[in-house]
């Protein structure tokens, strides 16, 4: 199976699940639970509990992830950053903003360290961030977020 191709297909999360799944038993089998292509299967599974809004499902799913990246990879890599990126986005659907905001700046220090200021996935923390305080009502360091890292090239 082409696992683009299966992410291309229209939703179909339950057969989404069924593949990885399979690919997770196969890999734990084959590679063992610390391996990085494990936490990768674990992240997927996450990823689709979080489209079908089982976010405590999703949450166990992308923390396993977690820890294997933490494990084999430390903690300042960009993948573990990913991890944080989607624990913040499961706590952002539920409302827990506080902790999605903690696990969004973790991520976002990572990515400053290891993949500099400029590089597209720190925009997309720092649009993370934005959001929440958004969702927060705290329209004013949103927009700081905003004005501090895309300077608008004309003023209003």
């Amino acid at each position: 199976m082409n696992w683009v191709l299966l992410l291309m297909l229209p939703a179909n999360t339950t057969r989404h699940l069924e593949y990885y799944e399979k690919t997770l038993a196969i890999r734990l089998k084959q590679l063992g639970p610390g391996h990085p292509a494990v936490a990768l299967s674990y992240n997927n599974i996450g990823a689709v509990h979080q489209e079908k809004a089982e976010y405590d499902k999703a949450l166990w799913y992308f923390q396993k992830s977690l820890a294997t990246k933490l494990e084999k990879l430390g903690p300042d890599h960009p993948a573990v950053a990913t991890s944080y990126n989607n624990i913040g986005a499961v706590h952002s659907s539920k409302a827990e903003h506080d902790k999605a905001m903690e696990y969004y700046e973790k991520a976002l220090a990572i990515e400053l360290k290891r993949l500099g200021p400029d590089h597209p996935v720190v925009a997309i923390s720092y649009n993370n961030i934005g959001a929440v305080h958004q969702k927060k009502a705290e329209y004013d360091k949103a927009l700081g977020i905003s004005r501090k890292h895309w300077p608008s090239s004309s003023s209003d």
